[in-house]
């Protein structure tokens, strides 16, 4: 301490790895002499610096502590002068001390627990010394015992699980631990973890594996290889999941992006349409206006000379100068359109006074889509006429003025039939439905212009099919599991993977019979599943003290794993050994359903010597054809062998071929395969000497 200064006036700043000052409360504080801090000058504080700070808040909690003992014979804290302000001992003054305290134990224990390895000559181990799930840990190396002992770089390459987790790669950091070529890198221990594997090396081809025995460190309090592999099958799940619902979102997207493209196709496809029907519509217009006039000069004309549809309009005709001057009757026989409808109108011409020719006249009403009037004039009614005036065999024609259409018009036209046939397409792809099948009949519907006459009717057949189907196999299976109640069942009645299930069994109508205990002992997916056999399990009394249930570590449960699909299990009376119920040595077996691991499928073979509907006499051929579709339907592969009779009706065969032939004794066998209702079917055809 400089000489002439009031011991009031200093304060200890903490240093690292330095004298140790315990409290009441075992708690050690650390200082070093030199860090006095001289404070004199300071007067009320409000200069005074973090350091300065952190040291007040070093003084209260000593003080608070209790000091009672110095481990090294050093001046640890001094009186602080009496014009420091309060405010200067903050809580986050307390916390950088509580951290630095924290870190200078850290630090003494390292250097212990690795002296203590460098005497022993180990080359590793980690900080904390028990590794936890969720920790983050300090892996060191000391590099003078290893095989990288002369590289200049070291690098950590590892995986957590056996290398079945999470790969990492790190590089390692020479430390200042006084004894010891250390190198240290940090790792964040996964909650999954059960233990963490690695080697070393320098980055390129050098390693330090363990002497190809690779370096292990345990996770401790965290899960185990079974538990790690339930997980995986968790995450399995969630990705399949995952993926499928990507994979039905990018369907979809995918589904709408052709919806689109196909909805633009048909649209410019009507549009085109719409603008081709409209080009007609004028043609025709045009063809039937070309040779139409509003009057013939002294020949005939009409009042108004303007009309449209519904008007009724007074036709004049001139009969001095045509072939009917003579005669004594004028009819008007009359149609529209270049005759479109035939015949539409007929009125017979009443004599009129005129000082200029022989002039008669008609009332005539203008037809609904008449463009043109078209008539000729004869000497009586249709069917009683003779002789015509029809223009000289032209006919005559008048334009229906008000009808003719603008350019206006026309766009709308165009416009009308492109909704016209918008509507007709929708109506087509609602006929069209989704997956199903048309009944061979249809019924006419009357649409615009009549040109659809036909709209199929259909019956959802394969629909119902598929439903049927379904309701009979969950019917099946639950007829299945109640065969056996009287003996064992369960609740819930179908099995989840990844569920519970309590097993009910009555020992009453087995050989267990009036034993005092009963063992449920079992596995998984018929005795294979990768937990192999579990711990029996004690069955006790059941509510209504017939049924006994099997009990786990929540006394009722039975866990089932994600990847089983049967639960498979026998009762016994000693929980090793004794006497065994095991179905007649068939076991018992449940089906697990929604399971990420599938049965593996059998391949079945039925030999038959008659099958519906190819080879049938009796009820035989149509028992074979609807078993082997049953145990089509549950996944498995299933073959029938049949003699092809000169009788087979091929006609029913699918894809009939020649498969091989084989020899039997000195007889050729000649092998043909098709399918029948939808099963493999293969034909044997001797070649008798």
């Amino acid at each position: 301490m400089p000489k002439g200064h009031d011991s009031k006036s200093f304060i200890s700043k903490p240093s690292i790895a330095t004298s140790n000052l315990v409290g009441e409360d075992e708690n050690v504080y650390i200082f070093n002499e030199e860090d006095v801090i001289d404070i004199s000058d300071i007067g009320n504080g409000e200069h005074l610096d973090e350091k300065i700070a952190d040291c007040a808040k070093i003084t209260k909690i000593a003080e608070e502590s209790g000091v009672n003992d110095i481990n090294r014979e050093k001046t640890i804290v001094r009186e602080i002068n009496d014009h420091i302000d309060d405010n200067v001992i903050d809580e986050e003054a307390s916390q950088s001390l509580k951290l630095q305290l924290e870190e200078s134990f850290r630090r003494q224990e390292i250097e212990s627990i690795a002296q203590e390895n460098l005497s022993l000559k180990n080359k590793l181990f980690v900080y904390p010394p028990e590794v936890l799930p969720g920790q983050d840990i300090e892996v060191f190396f000391n590099r003078n015992f290893s095989t990288l002992c002369n590289e200049p770089n070291v690098f950590i390459k590892g995986a957590f699980n056996d290398w079945r987790w999470k790969l990492f790669t790190k590089r390692l950091n020479k430390t200042q631990l006084p004894n010891g070529d250390w190198w240290s890198c940090q790792l964040h221990v996964p909650r999954e973890a059960y233990k963490v594997d690695f080697v070393f090396f320098n980055g390129e081809n050098v390693y330090d594996n363990n002497d190809t025995k690779d370096f292990s460190i345990p996770v401790d309090c965290g899960i185990d290889a079974l538990g790690f592999e339930d997980f995986l099958l968790e995450e399995k799940r969630k990705e399949v999941e995952r993926l499928a619902k990507e994979q039905a979102e990018k369907e979809e997207q995918e589904k709408k992006k052709r919806k689109m493209e196909a909805e633009k196709t048909a649209r410019d496809e009507d549009k085109s349409l719409a603008r081709e029907e409209v080009k007609r519509e004028r043609e025709a217009i045009h063809n039937l206006t070309k040779n139409a006039v509003k009057c013939i000069d002294n020949l005939w004309y009409t009042e108004p000379s303007e009309f449209q549809w519904k008007d009724w309009v007074k036709l004049y005709y001139n009969r001095k100068s045509g072939p009917l001057a003579q005669l004594q009757e004028v009819w008007l026989h009359g149609g529209y359109n270049n005759w479109q409808h035939n015949l539409s109108y007929v009125q017979r011409l009443g004599q009129i006074d005129s000082k200029d020719g022989d002039w008669w006249c008609a009332n005539v009403v203008v037809p609904d889509q008449a463009v043109v009037l078209d008539w000729v004039f004869a000497d009586g009614p249709p069917g009683n006429a003779s002789v015509y005036d029809n223009n000289n065999g032209k006919d005559f024609h008048a334009i229906v003025a008000k009808v003719i259409p603008d350019e206006q018009t026309w766009i709308w036209e165009e416009q009308r039939i492109y909704a016209n046939l918008r509507e007709k397409r929708r109506l087509r792809e609602e006929a069209k439905g989704a997956k199903k099948v048309t009944v061979n009949y249809a019924y006419t519907v009357n649409l615009s212009h009549l040109e659809y006459g036909f709209l199929l009717y259909e019956f959802d057949l394969l629909e119902k099919t598929a439903i049927i189907k379904a309701e009979t196999k969950k019917k099946t299976l639950e007829r299945f599991l109640l065969s056996q109640k009287n003996i064992v069942f369960t609740q819930p009645l179908h099995v989840q993977a990844g569920g519970t299930v309590t097993v009910f069994y009555n020992p009453c109508n087995t050989n267990l019979n009036g034993k005092p205990e009963i063992w449920f002992q079992y596995s998984f997916n018929r005795w294979t599943h990768r937990s192999g056999l579990l711990p029996p399990q004690k069955m006790v009394s059941a509510k209504n003290g017939t049924y006994v249930k099997a009990f786990g570590e929540s006394l009722i449960v039975v866990k089932v794993p994600l990847d089983a699909y049967m639960i498979d299990f026998v009762f016994s009376d000693k929980e090793e050994g004794g006497i065994f119920d095991n179905n007649d040595g068939m076991d018992y077996h449940m089906p697990v359903l929604g399971g990420t691991v599938k049965e593996t499928p059998m391949h079945i073979v039925h030999i038959a010597v008659e099958m519906a509907p190819i080879a049938k006499v009796g009820g035989l051929g149509d028992v074979v054809t609807s078993l082997s579709r049953a145990v089509q339907d549950l996944n498995h592969n299933v073959d029938i062998i049949l003699p092809k009779y000169d009788c087979l009706n091929l006609s029913n065969v699918k894809d009939f071929r020649f498969h091989k032939h084989y020899f039997w004794g000195r007889n050729e066998i000649k092998v043909w395969n098709g399918k029948v209702e939808g099963l493999s079917v293969y034909f044997l055809e001797p070649q008798n000497e």
